[in-house]
């Protein structure tokens, strides 16, 4: 399996699923802020919409909260 990045400008979650689609990628493969409540109503979830509408799997990685200062 190989992977690369790729820099692109636009809606976070669209350019993000355009991608994947014209790639054909085997999944997805991103980090989470870990926003709740309030927060995560009012920015939203870039990794929700991806998951929502990506056309393969999605694997999430929350932040490691332990280690913070």
């Amino acid at each position: 399996m190989n992977a690369h990045a790729v820099v692109k400008a636009g809606v976070p979650w669209k350019e993000i699923v355009r991608l994947a689609a014209e790639e054909h990628a085997e999944m997805i493969v991103m980090g989470t802020q870990g926003r709740t409540g309030l927060e995560h109503l009012m920015l939203g979830s870039v990794a929700e919409r991806v998951i929502r509408t990506a056309p393969c799997p999605v694997l999430t990685v929350r932040p490691d909260n332990k280690n913070k200062e």
